[in-house]
């Protein structure tokens, strides 16, 4: 099951707790979104259904993502809440804190590896 369109990232937003809501507007969701996904190919957002775990009295849980990306194996873990009547998901943390803008402050690899730039 195709879970999200990253080319509608307005249509997630209504879907984030209310919590995450109240720090972050549609507007500024969709702006540190895109931004987030202008290396699509280094944070794919295809996820595909895996399995869900809820708790006891039906009011959190964690929903299990495969992650459709050239590394097998990558997994996407969405954590939930029920409030208000439906359920929402506690996710894209980072876009919200903006702590996303440090993602390429620190690359564990170089260029050199690649090329000889002794030559």
């Amino acid at each position: 099951m195709y879970i999200m369109c990253s080319s509608t990232p307005e249509n997630i937003y209504e879907y984030l707790t209310q919590e995450y809501r109240d720090k972050i507007t549609r507007k500024e969701f969709v702006e540190a979104f895109n931004k987030e996904r202008s290396y699509p190919y280094l944070t794919p957002f295809f996820i595909n259904f895996e399995s869900i775990e809820i708790s006891e009295d039906n009011l959190s849980g964690t929903a299990h993502f495969s992650q459709a990306a050239r590394l097998p194996g990558m997994e996407y873990d969405v954590k939930f809440i029920y409030e208000n009547g439906n359920y929402y998901m506690k996710a894209f943390e980072k876009l919200i804190d903006g702590s996303y803008l440090d993602k390429f402050e620190s690359i564990p690899y170089s260029l050199d590896s690649y090329f000889d730039f002794d030559e």
